[in-house]
């Protein structure tokens, strides 16, 4: 009996993320920021968890971390949250996805901008891994008369 309970939970579980594949997306990105005088090099992670899907198409909600310059004091890092679109190509191997992501940037030193950032990109799908070959962002920052370009590039896991 114990066997035959011990199997069919060990087989639920390896079942289960089988069938909730891309309900939950991990990412992390390499970044370079374009400050129009000066790039920046930097990383990204984020946590796109899935709000609605009907076949190819996938509504998620976003949370993004961002650390514009890995190497400079002070920190410049945004937080920033939103919807993002996505649209499965090629038999669900290429996601195509758009974002508008809303949030703060902050340096640490008592000093905070609203922050909107509209960009899209692609996932390349492995199972459960993709590879993001290319992302683009713009960010407009309150108080910051440039648009910031954000070009990014890494890889992730999906649940």
């Amino acid at each position: 009996m114990r066997k035959t309970i011990f199997t069919t939970l060990f087989t639920l579980a390896l079942a289960l993320p089988a069938l909730a594949q891309d309900t939950i997306k991990v990412n992390v990105s390499f970044i370079n920021s374009d400050f129009s005088v000066d790039n920046r090099q930097g990383f990204s992670g984020e946590v796109d968890a899935k709000v609605l899907g009907k076949e190819r198409f996938r509504i998620g909600g976003v949370f993004q971390f961002a650390r514009h310059c890995s190497d400079c004091s002070p920190r410049f890092d945004t937080y920033s949250g939103g919807p993002q679109l996505s649209y499965d190509v090629f038999n669900k191997r290429i996601s195509l996805f758009g974002r508008a992501l809303f949030g703060a940037t902050t340096n640490y030193t008592g000093t905070r901008a609203f922050t909107r950032t509209y960009g899209g990109g692609a996932d390349v799908n492995f199972g459960n891994f993709f590879v993001r070959p290319f992302a683009l962002d713009f960010l407009r920052i309150e108080g910051v008369p440039m648009t910031v370009n954000r070009y990014s590039a890494g890889g992730g896991v999906r649940f």
